[in-house]
């Protein structure tokens, strides 16, 4: 019988509706749901993920408020967690990753072009979607809207 590994550094590693546990989390304040973040890149301890639970074993995220609080997260789940809590917004957010000290970061596609997104680049983020600055440029000009 295969035995889990002991350190998941992947919340895909197990399968469940990640948006719904942050919509949850974001509903009884566990998450912060409106507050501008600083948001860093740390290799740091192991520890939980604030948003799925699973330890965090590389690259982590912290999202630091206004008021010093810190919350961590894996790269998807910090995705996730600034589409839910943005949800129905039509608010893009310019947002600029750096990778950590070892070069990693996060791979992100662009809504509109499927391409990846460098992490000096910048990117936009709007609902749950990210996009190169010039595609978010070019979208604004075209129809105004942007995909579901």
């Amino acid at each position: 019988m295969d035995s889990p590994s002991r350190h998941t550094s992947r919340p895909s590693d197990h399968p469940r509706d990640l948006s719904g546990i942050v919509r949850q989390k974001l509903e009884r304040g566990e998450l912060p749901k409106g507050d501008e973040a600083k948001v860093t890149l740390n290799l740091g301890q192991i520890r939980a993920c604030d948003a799925c639970g699973s330890p965090i074993t590389g690259m982590e995220y912290i999202a630091e408020l206004h008021d010093g609080r810190q919350f961590r997260f894996h790269a998807l789940c910090i995705e996730v967690w600034r589409g839910e809590r943005g949800a129905g917004s039509d608010r893009a957010r310019l947002v600029i990753p750096q990778p950590d000290w070892e070069g990693n970061n996060p791979e992100v596609l662009c809504a509109a072009c499927g391409l990846r997104i460098q992490p000096f680049d910048g990117r936009y983020v709007l609902r749950s979607a990210s996009f190169h600055p010039s595609c978010y440029d070019q979208m604004q000009k075209g129809d105004g809207a942007a995909p579901p």
